[in-house]
C-alpha cells in the first residue's frame, strides 16, 4: 500500500474514533460501565481495548514488546480516562508516521505478542491491522450506543464518509 494511502488510514482512524467518542460523551457513568453483549463487557472496556492495540502496536514498531495489555494495570481513575487514552495513542501513531520515509512502510518489524510468540510483519501491514481492528470494535461501540439510545442517530464512521468529508473540507 502506498505510504500516502496508509497514512490516510491513520487519519481516518483518528477521525472515526473522535466521531464515536463524541457520541459516547452523552453516556452516563453507569452506561459507560454497564454490561453489554460482545467480546468486551462495557463501552469503557471496548475503548480501552482499542487504546491497548494502538499503544502496543506502536511500541512494537519501535522495538518494544509487552506481556500484558496496558489497561490491565491501570487504576480505576486511569481506566475512566479511556477516551483520552484512545485519542492520545492514535495521535502518537499518526504523528510518528506522518514524518516517515517511504521505505519505512516496508520495514520489517520483529516482535512478540502478549503470549511471548514471535512474529514478523511490515509497518504497513501493522498500520492496516490497527485501523481495521479499531473499525471492528467501533462497530461494537455503535451497538452499545444503540442499546442505550434506541432511535438516536449514531455518527457514520465508514471510511467513505471520511473521504467525502475530507473532499468537502469539513469535519476532518
Amino acid at each position: 500500500m502506498a505510504p500516502d494511502r496508509t497514512l490516510d488510514f491513520l487519519r481516518y482512524n483518528q477521525w472515526a474514533n473522535r466521531q464515536l467518542l463524541k457520541a459516547c460523551a452523552k453516556c452516563s457513568p453507569e452506561q459507560w460501565v454497564h454490561p453489554l453483549p460482545g467480546s468486551f463487557p462495557t463501552l469503557r472496556d471496548l475503548w480501552l481495548h482499542i487504546h491497548d492495540a494502538q499503544y502496543l502496536w506502536f511500541q512494537r514498531i519501535q522495538g518494544r514488546s509487552f506481556s500484558a495489555f496496558p489497561s490491565h494495570s491501570m487504576s480505576e481513575t486511569e481506566r475512566a480516562r479511556a477516551p483520552e487514552h484512545v485519542l492520545d495513542s492514535g495521535q502518537a501513531f499518526l504523528d510518528h508516521f506522518a514524518h516517515a520515509d517511504s521505505d519505512f512502510w516496508d520495514t520489517t518489524v520483529v516482535y512478540t505478542n502478549t503470549k511471548g510468540v514471535p512474529f514478523t510483519q511490515t509497518t504497513g501491514e501493522i498500520v492496516q491491522h490497527v485501523c481495521n481492528h479499531s473499525t471492528y470494535h467501533r462497530g461494537q461501540v455503535v451497538q452499545g450506543l444503540r442499546t442505550f439510545f434506541p432511535g438516536d442517530k449514531v455518527p457514520a464512521t465508514d471510511y467513505i464518509w471520511y473521504c467525502r468529508k475530507k473532499a468537502n473540507n469539513s469535519g476532518t
